[in-house]
């Protein structure tokens, strides 16, 4: 018989499984949109479907507007919160506080970048001393990591209440799964007992 602890077990591993993979979409977007290396580029403007001009960018993340590399700070949450996240992967067959270390470690995680990377991006938005063909430049991909950061944060957020009933349903004693035996097996009384006692 399937314990009643499985079935949170099984949800908190398909979000952990979640976290696993968005983590590892943060990593390829800062890598391949966010933190080009140097060179010139184009801006691609749809609503005219033209390109701005050439400009050229030497190494720089476009995920802050200072000196401050929000995009390396993603590459370390990417690569570590999809390893804490294999420990919500497993919590099928992990004992009952690991789940729960590991939601509150990734929602903490996450939450912490996602505010981070949220600030940043408005700000490098809405900085008119940064050229505009910069702060345009997938400006789209920003949105996308920090929208995927909150994604992060609110799944695994939810699988620290479903963490904790499964460590409440393993810890209840289970149940008697076979009847009580008759009192007497061979269904014939005790001597001590008077005539007339019913038989099967």
């Amino acid at each position: 018989m399937v314990s009643a602890s499985k079935g949170p077990a099984a949800l908190i591993a398909f979000f952990g499984l979640t976290c696993v993979a968005l983590s590892i979409t943060i990593i390829v977007l800062i890598a391949e949109e966010l933190y080009p290396g140097s060179g010139y580029y184009q801006v691609y403007y749809p609503a005219t479907n033209s390109y701005s001009p050439l400009f050229y960018l030497e190494g720089r993340c476009l995920m802050s507007n200072n000196s401050i590399n929000v995009c390396r700070y993603g590459y370390s949450v990417g690569a570590i919160g999809a390893l804490t996240s294999i420990g919500l992967l497993v919590a099928m067959c992990a004992p009952p506080f690991i789940p729960i270390v590991m939601a509150i470690f990734n929602s903490i995680w996450y939450l912490a970048f996602a505010i981070t990377a949220t600030v940043y991006s408005n700000n490098i938005e809405g900085d008119e001393s940064i050229p505009e063909n910069i702060r345009l430049y997938n400006a789209k991909y920003r949105k996308d990591v920090y929208a995927l950061a909150w994604t992060c944060f609110a799944v695994s957020f939810v699988s620290l209440p479903l963490a904790l009933a499964t460590k409440k349903q393993s810890s209840k004693p289970e149940g008697k799964t076979m009847a009580a035996e008759a009192p007497y097996p061979n269904a014939y009384p005790p001597a001590s007992q008077p005539a007339g006692y019913p038989t099967v």
